[in-house]
């Protein structure tokens, strides 16, 4: 059996989660050449408030404006406003 844990701040739409699932399980199973039926995948969503970057919560982050971008330099950039 074959177990990936997800950690996603909390927030995505079920239908996305469900993408999500499907996807990496047919992923994990044709890279690692095993059946789709032994790979398990369950998703831990998290607080904005439980999550820190630089020690800063997510929650203070995206007030300040990253909320929905992947940009790493938009986030380090934020960090410091949250402060």
């Amino acid at each position: 059996m074959i177990i990936v844990r997800v950690h996603l701040l909390r927030g995505r739409s079920a239908e996305l989660k469900h993408r999500l699932l499907r996807e990496l399980t047919d992923h994990v199973a044709v890279t690692l050449g095993v059946d789709p039926q032994t790979v398990r995948v369950f998703i831990v969503e998290l607080e904005p408030d439980n999550w820190g970057i630089a020690g800063v919560p997510v929650s203070l982050i995206r007030e300040g404006g990253t909320s929905g971008t992947n940009r790493p330099e938009d986030r380090v950039e934020a960090v410091p406003r949250a402060q």
